[in-house]
């Protein structure tokens, strides 16, 4: 079965310590603490591409500029063949997380049309040290997890970079990300890093995912000011601290073009067409704060101003807060123009958030079947797992480590 991929797509894209952080509060996890450029010209298989693949291998080497994918076609993979829209499917194989530590607080990237998912450098404070760097190809037929940099062999406690210079392991939260424009997974600051003195700082580290090597320390100038961690990046391709300051990757410049109280702690998903990002949470986002309510605001990207935003009354918005959810996963669905929201806690629940252009806006539930098991209790929630993938027409999710991953198709 082919789906024909529409070339004008455009990406859209804890734990507290002893440390001074930006965010009040502390987690209730199982630790306590004290407060494409890859256009070769060619495609994966083995005739050159020439706007469709040859029909019998998948067209997987022309990603232009990697925003936007080249007009052929592309071989369904065999695990997303019959999905049906609003069900939940398994992925089978793909547990494990490739060896990386996920479930303190860890996160995924994505190269959204190349259905692609990154994991650097997760761990931190006194989960794990490892710093590998792993990925999965979602468009394979069996999809497995690949490494692509091992460990650093001789990790230290409290520094923010080992000896051997690569960046310490953390809590990733929502501050891993993967950016077009370079081709790189990034690290958009550090909280929470290896050891019990939680080491926490402003560091812009990537991976280059050509190279498949870290790039050395200090490349990128660090979140200026650092007033917070980077939570998103925008339809062009610039990542935004959650307190409105922009990062060209391009000039490879800070700036903070806007006014207002930013956005919220996580999470926060982009809505290219809307040219805004939106975050959404219930007291802190943390189980804490939660005289607060629900916190919602939007960023114009254009300008970098913020604004609350609040609901409609709906049965939704009752549920929503009365399940007072944390360490939430959110991305947008472009196809439907609506934002997906999943905490875990409530068992395969997805709540959609539906824009408009007031500041008041529709949360309603969407329908699905197939419920992927609830989160563990350990209290690290879903983060930065619950990614939107245009290319497969769905979210993927990864619930935890030792789980596999799931799929729930909402476009055809």
């Amino acid at each position: 079965m082919r789906h024909a991929v529409v070339a004008a797509l455009v990406i859209l894209q804890g734990c507290t310590g002893a440390v001074s952080d930006l965010d009040a509060g502390s987690d209730a996890g199982s630790v306590t603490d004290a407060g494409e450029l890859i256009d070769a010209g060619t495609d994966a298989g083995t005739s050159t591409d020439a706007g469709t693949d040859a029909g019998t291998t998948r067209d997987a080497g022309i990603w232009d500029g990697g925003s936007v994918r080249d007009a052929g076609t592309y071989i369904e993979p065999a695990w997303h063949v019959g999905i049906p829209l609003n069900t939940w499917t398994e992925i089978p194989n793909t547990s494990g997380a490739g060896g990386a530590h996920v479930d303190a607080w860890g996160a995924l990237a994505e190269n959204k049309l190349a259905a692609e998912l990154y994991i650097a450098a997760s761990g931190g404070h006194s989960d794990s040290a490892d710093n590998r760097v792993v990925s999965m190809n979602l468009l394979a037929d069996a999809p497995v997890w690949v490494q692509r940099h091992a460990p650093s062999a001789n990790p230290v406690v409290d520094v923010l970079y080992y000896p051997d210079g690569l960046p310490t392991s953390r809590h990733l939260y929502a501050h891993l990300h993967y950016l077009p424009t370079l081709d790189v997974v990034l690290l958009g600051g550090c909280r929470y890093g290896y050891g019990g003195g939680t080491p926490t700082g402003p560091g812009m580290d990537a991976f280059d995912l050509t190279t498949n090597e870290w790039i050395p320390k200090g490349t990128f100038p660090d979140i200026t000011p650092f007033n917070a961690y980077v939570i998103e990046v925008d339809g062009t391709g610039a990542a935004w601290s959650a307190s409105g300051n922009k990062f060209d990757p391009v000039t490879r410049t800070w700036s903070t073009p806007g006014s207002g109280t930013g956005l919220g702690r996580f999470p926060h998903a982009t809505a290219p067409a809307r040219n805004l990002i939106f975050s959404l949470q219930y007291g802190d986002g943390q189980g804490y704060d939660l005289n607060l309510g629900v916190v919602a605001r939007k960023l114009d990207t254009t300008t970098g101003n913020s604004v609350a935003i609040t609901f409609n009354a709906s049965t939704a918005l009752t549920e929503f807060m009365t399940a007072q959810p944390t360490y939430a996963g959110m991305d947008f669905d472009a196809a439907n123009d609506r934002f997906l929201f999943y905490a875990g806690e409530e068992q395969g629940k997805v709540y959609a958030i539906t824009p408009n252009a007031t500041t008041t806006w529709d949360i309603s539930v969407l329908a699905t079947t197939g419920m992927p098991a609830a989160t563990p209790s350990s209290g690290s929630g879903i983060n930065k797992r619950f990614r939107y993938l245009p290319t497969l027409g769905g979210f993927v999710l990864m619930p935890t480590s030792t789980s596999n991953l799931w799929f729930l198709r909402t476009s055809n």
